[in-house]
């Protein structure tokens, strides 16, 4: 039986677009004046460290994301053991029926 992605897909999507538009360059384009240098150094260095700030924040929320996912996931695996496991009850009772059955058949005859 294979386990359903879509819930976990549905869990993390919402954040895939904040994590993209947060990855995406879009810093400032350096000016030619040179006596705007100094000033375009330091606007272009807080634009990194706020885009390694929201990364970091992204980052910490998708690990959370993948972590609930995987507990899911884990939950999800205890049910089909134990389904499984019943299933193999099922089986072997069945099995032992027809051997039953079989016994019975062949001494009535």
């Amino acid at each position: 039986m294979a386990v359903q992605a879509l819930p976990i897909i549905k869990a993390i999507a919402p954040y895939l677009a904040d994590i993209a538009s947060a990855t995406i360059p879009a810093f400032t384009s350096k000016s030619k004046s040179s006596k705007e240098a100094a000033e375009l150094i330091n606007e272009q260095i807080s634009e990194l460290q706020s885009a390694a700030s929201q990364n970091a924040q992204n980052l910490n929320l998708l690990a959370d994301n993948l972590q609930k996912a995987i507990l899911s996931l884990e939950e999800s695996l205890v049910a089909l053991e134990k389904k499984m496991r019943i299933y193999l009850g099922l089986t072997i009772s069945s099995i032992l029926i027809s051997i039953t059955a079989l016994v019975v058949a062949s001494l009535s005859v």
